[in-house]
């Protein structure tokens, strides 16, 4: 099955924000190649960074499923009300076969998300930063994965993305070890 994720903004997003479970769309088929799938075969990445903001989640969500590798959900959000997919992405860390960490970067944090950034600090798997993710948060990220060839998958607006992608280029990832998805 497909997942699709709407924040309810906009014209197009509000009417499938309105659509009941169960009631059918009509749409294209997904094309091209996107996130680890795209990899060669004999490839030499070693881990997968996946960065998203928003509702960007959503294909990194069955990435994370799918994973083969040492793996890291980067999810860039306001705050941890405007969070979707926490849950499921704790319980895919906890039970996936390699490791899968979890970061959040919270922009606008509540207090409660202050808190729980300090109740996270100390861990491996899980951890929430109150602040917007930097490229040399990526970069020690894909390190702590123990990465040397890592690759980057971006799924979020171009505001968000284009200026961490034009980072890691020039700090020495090869445009080849970056792919991305946008939307807005």
């Amino acid at each position: 099955y497909y997942r699709i994720s709407v924040k309810n903004i906009g014209k197009v997003s509000s009417a499938l924000h309105e659509l009941e479970e169960g009631e059918e769309v009509e749409s294209l088929p997904p094309a091209g190649s996107f996130g680890p799938a795209s990899l060669k075969p004999g490839s030499d990445v070693d881990a997968v960074v996946l960065v998203a903001a928003g509702v960007g989640i959503t294909p990194m969500v069955s990435m994370a499923h799918a994973a083969t590798m040492p793996t890291a959900v980067v999810h860039a959000v306001r705050n941890g009300k405007q969070w979707p997919f926490r849950g499921e992405l704790q319980e895919i860390s906890a039970r996936a076969g390699v490791p899968v960490r979890l970061r959040a970067f919270l922009s606008g944090p509540t207090e409660q998300d202050l808190a729980a950034a300090e109740a996270t600090a100390g861990e491996a798997e899980w951890k929430i930063a109150a602040k917007r993710v930097g490229v040399e948060d990526l970069l020690e990220i894909a390190k702590d994965l123990g990465a040397s060839r890592p690759l980057f998958c971006f799924c979020g607006p171009l505001p968000f993305s284009a200026p961490l992608q034009a980072a890691l280029e020039d700090a020495g990832i090869p445009a080849a070890n970056i792919k991305s998805e946008s939307f807005g």
